[in-house]
């Protein structure tokens, strides 16, 4: 998870680079595999909480899936459209939803020449302006991790969270309060501009 953070990190600062210096599509390109970085922490969480030999194939799937590490980009987008509890976050694991392939073909189109349906030839260049590539170059950041995992982290996670991963959303709400106040117990939790009581759609705590 944190060599993850880092690359993650290391790959929007050079997309800053190219981007300052107007290079615009590769800027989008690097970005984007920023982001893909970024999304696999939340993959390997699923890893942590794996009980039998089925799901650790279905997670290291998924670690490997470009769609499933670049499917979280839609929290900024859902961010910036007020989504402010857990209900909200919803249409991050709609199967239907077209947010990560978008982003795929994005990549593809920053990196590579392409033939259109209209006739045309496409040039990355021509396909990627500076508008778009500095609103990804911005969710990549924003995506990027800056917390440090350690294994304490892990272990509580699979304490709270492995024994209801197949419950009930609001089984699973009462295992995340447990994770994150043993978290802030512990001195593991950074405390953010909203409480989890409100991010979990609750009028008061438990």
């Amino acid at each position: 998870m944190n060599a993850a953070a880092r690359n993650a990190k290391d790959l929007v600062e050079d997309a800053k680079v190219l981007l300052d210096n107007g290079r615009y599509s590769r800027a989008l390109a690097l970005a984007i595999l920023s982001i893909e970085e970024s999304g696999k922490i939340s993959v390997l969480r699923g890893l942590a909480t794996a009980t039998s030999e089925s799901e650790l194939k279905e997670q290291w799937k998924r670690f490997r899936s470009h769609r499933a590490k670049n499917v979280q980009w839609i929290l900024v987008d859902l961010g910036l459209k007020g989504a402010r509890k857990l209900e909200d976050l919803k249409p991050i694991f709609d199967e239907d939803s077209d947010h990560p392939e978008v982003l795929d073909q994005l990549k593809q189109a920053s990196l590579y020449t392409d033939y259109s349906e209209n006739g045309k030839w496409m040039e990355p260049n021509n396909v990627v302006d500076e508008n778009l590539a500095r609103n990804i170059v911005k969710v990549a950041g924003i995506l990027c991790d800056k917390k440090q995992h350690t294994p304490q982290e892990i272990e509580l996670w699979i304490k709270h969270m492995a024994p209801v991963s197949d419950q009930p959303m609001a089984i699973q709400k009462t295992a995340l309060r447990a994770w994150f106040r043993e978290m802030e117990t512990v001195g593991l939790f950074r405390e953010g501009a909203i409480s989890l009581d409100e991010f979990l759609g609750e009028s008061n705590a438990l």
